[in-house]
């Protein structure tokens, strides 16, 4: 195909675009789109064909309409949306014209329902909201069956116990003089109807049941009573329901029964304590009482929501004290497994409970890291920032309430790397103080005839002219100072045992010591003899100027 060839047919092809666009549906198509859409449970499709015009109650060639077919096949929110657009009309007046003409034949007048249909095919939660939206179980089809015909002839045991519930007549005959126990093959089904048959009088206050005093089956004790002795309603039938949609059944006795587990069960709510609502909560599970399905769900989350905070409290609490701090970090994670977990659950954890983990996790880790810091610190090797990382550790175990022993069993750890840095400063400043070649002093026995009472002090060393002056460090300018250094190194040297001075230390310690004590001597003694020389230039000024 040339470029030419394709334009052509591109235009033609844009031609019956614009011509579909052009088109509107007629009614029999958007009917037809309903049925199909509605036999699908297509529940959105349906919604926007209702929008656009398309007619509820249309019959397609079967004669069945949306709603028939949306029962049928059990679509509940499709059968929700038809009813709301008015779905329930058309068969109102099937129901109409069925009571006009009592006497007619039903092929004349019956039709299937969507009861029928839903009913036969045991969609129980669709038979539920038609009855809720009034369609009666005792309208005919053509061939005069009842929807409790139709439930017996699917062998639908729950949807025969909901007609029963309703007091429906179990022995309704079809066109064909059936009743619906003569339809039923199934077991279940067949002894259900036997026993509401043979069942003469209510349970309850013993009156005999006929035309005028119909049977209504309790749905619990599964016991037949009549109207003034039975409680009929509708409950919620699951805890995110927004209305009431399941129809309920019950005897006093069993209502008093489900009300009383109903009550002890608020009770244990409001108490607020594990073991209160766990044993309110078992009544009800372990006995399958049919309670409110939204206390039910409200009651499990606080009895889920209880037993975690009481695993996770125990946990905290089983972590007051560990011994080995190398299993603080896997007691964490266990913490904070068990929260994550609960998140994931969607167990809503108190506020109080979640603030005391984080807070004795916090505690936990300062403790753990502190303990392990304490221990791997070496004081004989310790630097400053080994000091310094513990102080901080020190700081943040205070904050987080770690144990007092731990705290001071770091503090004095860090007093004993501080005197040892201390005590390697001293003699390192010590080795960086230069040497300097001393006199000898000629000491004279001065038992020695003629000898003098003290030794002359050693002669003062000339310095060259160039010669520069010795250097001594900023730090021993003034001999006090260096006297001081000396003093603590030998104070620090007394406590080698607790500061870990090694042997090698001392040593060099012991003689930078004897050196520095020889300076000092040394320096004592020319500034002594500075002093002297000052005090006699003084004097010689002060008679000079006398002498004027």
């Amino acid at each position: 195909m040339n470029i030419r060839d394709m334009e052509q047919k591109l235009e033609e092809r844009s031609d019956i675009d614009e011509e579909e666009e052009k088109h509107e549906a007629t009614p029999e198509e958007l009917g037809n789109a309903l049925i199909k859409a509605s036999a699908k449970g297509e529940s959105e499709t349906v919604k926007i064909l209702l929008q656009t015009g398309a007619n509820v109650n249309f019959e397609d060639r079967k004669k069945w309409t949306p709603l028939l077919w949306a029962s049928c096949q059990g679509h509940k929110e499709v059968v929700k949306v038809l009813l709301e657009a008015g779905g329930l009309t058309y068969y109102r007046s099937i129901e109409e014209s069925i009571l006009r003409n009592k006497n007619a034949k039903a092929s004349e007048v019956g039709k299937y329902t969507p009861l029928h249909w839903a009913a036969f095919n045991g969609h129980l939660k669709v038979v539920w909201l038609l009855l809720k939206n009034g369609f009666s179980p005792l309208v005919i089809d053509m061939f005069g069956n009842t929807a409790v015909h139709q439930a017996a002839a699917g062998d639908r045991v729950e949807v025969m116990e909901c007609f029963l519930s309703f007091g429906v007549d179990i022995n309704v005959k079809n066109a064909r003089m059936h009743q619906p126990r003569d339809l039923a093959t199934n077991k279940e089904v067949k002894e259900l109807i036997k026993v509401a048959r043979e069942c003469p009088k209510c349970t309850s206050c013993q009156s005999y049941f006929d035309f005028t005093v119909m049977r209504f089956l309790c749905l619990v004790c599964k016991k037949f009573y009549c109207e003034n002795c039975i409680t009929r309603d509708w409950v919620y039938e699951e805890a995110a329901s927004e209305e009431a949609e399941r129809p309920v059944s019950r005897c006093s006795k069993c209502m008093e029964l489900i009300r009383g587990a109903e009550e002890r069960l608020r009770e244990a709510l409001a108490v607020n304590e594990f073991e209160v609502v766990d044993e309110a909560l078992q009544v009800v599970t372990s006995s399958y009482i049919d309670i409110d399905v939204k206390l039910l769900k409200r009651a499990t989350i606080e009895h889920e929501r209880l037993k975690t905070e009481g695993i996770i409290r125990r946990a905290v609490e089983a972590l007051q004290v560990v011994e080995d701090y190398k299993t603080i970090l896997k007691a964490v994670n266990h913490l904070n497994f068990l929260l994550e977990d609960a998140k994931q659950r969607g167990v809503d954890i108190d506020t109080k409970i979640m603030t005391s983990v984080r807070t004795e996790t916090d505690r936990l880790v300062a403790e753990r890291n502190l303990r392990h810091q304490t221990l791997i610190s070496p004081v004989s090797t310790a630097s400053p920032e080994d000091v310094s990382r513990l102080e901080e550790l020190v700081i943040k175990a205070s904050g987080n309430t770690v144990e007092g022993r731990y705290i001071e069993e770091a503090k004095m750890l860090v007093e004993k790397m501080q005197r040892n840095i201390q005590a390697h400063n001293i003699l390192r400043s010590f080795l960086d103080y230069p040497m300097r070649e001393y006199p000898e002093v000629v000491v004279v026995d001065p038992r020695k005839r003629g000898a003098p009472a003290k030794a002359p002090p050693p002669p003062t060393p000339k310095r060259k002219k160039k010669e520069p002056k010795f250097p001594i460090p900023e730090w021993a300018t003034e001999v006090p100072s260096l006297v001081k250094e000396v003093q603590e190194l030998e104070k620090l040297m007394k406590d080698s045992p607790v500061i870990e001075l090694t042997e090698d230390f001392l040593a060099q310690a012991k003689e930078n010591i004897t050196r520095m004590k020889k300076e000092i001597h040394f320096r004592q003694q020319m500034e002594e003899e500075a002093r002297l020389a000052a005090e006699k230039k003084a004097a010689e000024k002060k008679k000079a100027k006398q002498g004027r």
